[in-house]
């Protein structure tokens, strides 16, 4: 909730201004609160914000607004036909890393074999030491491929693996039990990668905050009894006051 103020007046000049005598409790009570009282706004204790986690379509809601649901509860389904897609093209990609390991590990294997014949030739004094060299380099290369062909391939494994957790998560559910409060979007509408669907909140716990006026701050503080009054249903509660902001 937010106080209203004039616009056309000007604030205060705080410079200078001596600081502010503590009131008590005795003072307090002695100086009785605007009989009009403040405007204040019923406020959930918990509101949870529940979120596509990919870019899709919404395929179908399963809940209303203030339809009450429990933790676990399946609140709507997504279009899994796009991440089906992407899903696709990561495992061909992921195939063709796999066998572009497989054919780097066969050209490893040559080169390690041809090394060990040319040193072998070498001790024997048929070739010269710079074509064994020349074939240990070889061999070294062609290790280095393997090493890049494998990390390709993990790159492209954890790119599967990230597109199947999310084609499971294409079914939203409420983390906690309570009622549906909004839902931001309809059913056919384009949602973003983390943009929120449906918020819900506790609906056991309800807090109600309110404005009070610069004059009055000092009247009211934390453990004071209060009374709240619903002017449109006509009901009374009692309350107590938990916390002052600055």
């Amino acid at each position: 909730a937010a106080a209203c103020g004039d616009p056309g007046r000007a604030g205060p000049d705080r410079r200078g201004a001596p600081q502010p005598t503590p009131v008590t409790r005795r003072d307090r009570a002695a100086a009785p609160l605007d009989e009009e009282g403040y405007v204040g706004v019923l406020v959930p204790r918990d509101a949870y914000e529940v979120a596509s986690p990919l870019a899709t379509k919404i395929q179908r809601f399963l809940v209303k607004l203030g339809d009450p649901v429990d933790k676990g509860t399946t609140l709507a389904v997504l279009d899994d036909r796009e991440p089906r897609e992407r899903l696709a093209l990561a495992r061909s990609e992921l195939h063709e890393s796999e066998a572009a390991v497989r054919q780097a590990v066969i050209e490893r294997d040559a080169a390690r074999a041809r090394l060990a014949r040319e040193q072998q030739a070498l001790r024997s004094g048929i070739v010269a030491a710079a074509e064994v060299e020349a074939v240990a380099a070889d061999a070294a290369k062609a290790a280095s491929l393997v090493e890049r062909a494998a990390a390709e391939a993990e790159k492209r494994r954890e790119t599967v693996k990230q597109l199947e957790q999310r084609l499971s998560d294409t079914t939203l559910v409420s983390p906690i039990a309570g009622k549906v409060a909004l839902r931001y979007l309809e059913e056919g509408a384009r949602v973003q990668e983390g943009q929120s669907v449906i918020r819900v909140i506790r609906s056991d716990e309800l807090f109600v905050k309110f404005a009070i006026p610069a004059a009055d701050a000092r009247r009211i503080t934390a453990g004071d009894p209060i009374e709240l009054r619903l002017v449109e249903r006509h009901l009374v509660a009692r309350g107590v006051v938990k916390r002052v902001a600055p």
